[in-house]
């Protein structure tokens, strides 16, 4: 290893809470779809996409990310990016229009952009490269445990508190874990450290390289069709689904939503295990769009009891793993100095996703609602999310088929060593 094992780990766990704080900010709308309509005055449509704004600014920033990443190293970017998510929280528990949540939406995930790319920098700096797929799988382990986070505990706290008290709460949390980022994460030694000082020039010039790859392209779609079910059903419309089709509270709702966060957190580090001891990539990602496509069109075509509803959830979830071999596979195609921002491209094809399928998701559900005669506003039916929701098994399939077609196998083998 590149540092001493204690210090290795404490910096990848400090890190990793970043990243679980940010999968909690990430997806907290879902648990507050009904008091943000409400509380904005917008429909389906508006709360798609004011959340969306936050995957706006998160795609935007992911090459900056990385290149920063790449060029500084991790400390003070992550800290000073924790306090962006900061004002961000605080400022949308304080708003009461559209548009300034939409802004403080943009700020979050502003900062948030930093968090995925930081814990795979730190597992490619910190630790021998035969870890990455093993420790990629243990960062969205992070991801899917802050997610949950973001579910069924801030589902109590609105239902207790309050959705602005919340996001307070989320706001100063993120100053705490900011402090204690600057106070204890540092490079990992003086070799690598002068690495990243020397590297300027070729940061942009890996960033030419990986964007002229067609893998480049072809993992990054993989990686956008795979993580889509997460970003339109388990960070936002999940929630609201269940509580139509089943007649759930809000926590029951959240509760089953967060077993796609439990399978894509248990399925991620056995994957990245499994694909480095088997020495290859591409069976797994046919297996989890495979997986991912059967479960998605028994949940969006069949009425099931709520034990297989929970099952097929799992499922789903852990299908989605294919994302978290994707940054190995692209890794295993980057320059050594451009790792991190070949990382990042291939997270902005991954949060993309969220930019546009939670819009389409409230957009084609507007589509096939009826307007209530009363209030004027559209009523939302279970046959209208099913009607929207037939995008879920779209995106698994046409994942498997990029996945058989398009991707080749590295064998765990890096390929631009150079």
């Amino acid at each position: 290893m590149k540092n001493t094992p204690a210090k290795s780990y404490l910096v990848f766990t400090l890190v990793s809470l970043f990243l679980f704080y940010e999968m909690g900010v990430q997806v907290s709308p879902s648990v507050m779809a009904a008091e943000l309509m409400s509380a904005f005055h917008i429909n389906a449509m508006g709360l798609g996409l004011m959340s969306a704004f936050y995957f706006y600014s998160y795609t935007g920033m992911q090459i900056p990310a990385g290149m920063l990443l790449d060029r500084f190293g991790v400390r003070h970017i992550v800290a000073t990016a924790l306090l962006v998510c900061a004002v961000g929280a605080a400022l949308f528990g304080m708003t009461h229009s559209m548009a300034w949540g939409s802004i403080a939406r943009v700020l979050m995930g502003f900062g948030s952009a930093f968090a995925f790319v930081s814990v795979l920098a730190v597992a490619d700096r910190w630790f021998d490269r035969k870890y990455f797929a093993m420790l990629a799988g243990l960062a969205q382990f992070f991801a899917a445990l802050g997610a949950m986070g973001g579910e069924i505990p801030v589902a109590y706290a609105v239902d207790a508190w309050g959705w602005r008290e919340t996001m307070t709460g989320l706001a100063v949390l993120s100053v705490v874990l900011a402090a204690l980022v600057g106070a204890f994460v540092r490079e990992p030694s003086q070799q690598v450290a002068k690495d990243i000082q020397m590297c300027d020039s070729s940061v942009s010039r890996g960033l030419r390289l990986i964007l002229y790859n067609r893998q480049t392209w072809a993992i990054g779609l993989y990686a956008f069709l795979n993580w889509a079910p997460m970003s339109l059903f388990a960070s936002l419309w999940g929630v609201p689904y269940l509580k139509t089709a089943y007649h759930l509270s809000n926590s029951m709702a959240a509760s089953y939503v967060s077993l796609m966060w439990i399978g894509i957190g248990i399925a991620s580090p056995l994957m990245g295990w499994w694909s480095d001891r088997w020495g290859k990539r591409n069976p797994l990602l046919h297996l989890t769009a495979l997986v991912g496509f059967l479960a998605a069109t028994a949940i969006v075509y069949w009425e099931l009891p709520l034990i297989v509803v929970g099952i097929l959830l799992f499922l789903m979830g852990a299908a989605c793993a294919g994302q978290v071999l994707s940054f190995a596979v692209v890794k295993d195609n980057a320059n050594h100095q451009a790792k991190a921002t070949a990382i990042a491209v291939n997270n902005m094809a991954v949060v993309a996703a969220g930019i546009f399928f939670q819009p389409l998701v409230g957009f084609l559900m507007n589509y096939h609602s009826d307007v209530s005669r009363l209030t004027g506003q559209a009523v939302y039916t279970t046959f209208d999310y099913r009607f929207a929701l037939l995008v879920l098994p779209v995106v698994y399939l046409l994942g498997l088929l990029v996945s058989l077609f398009s991707i080749k196998e590295t064998h765990c083998h890096f390929i631009n060593e150079n």
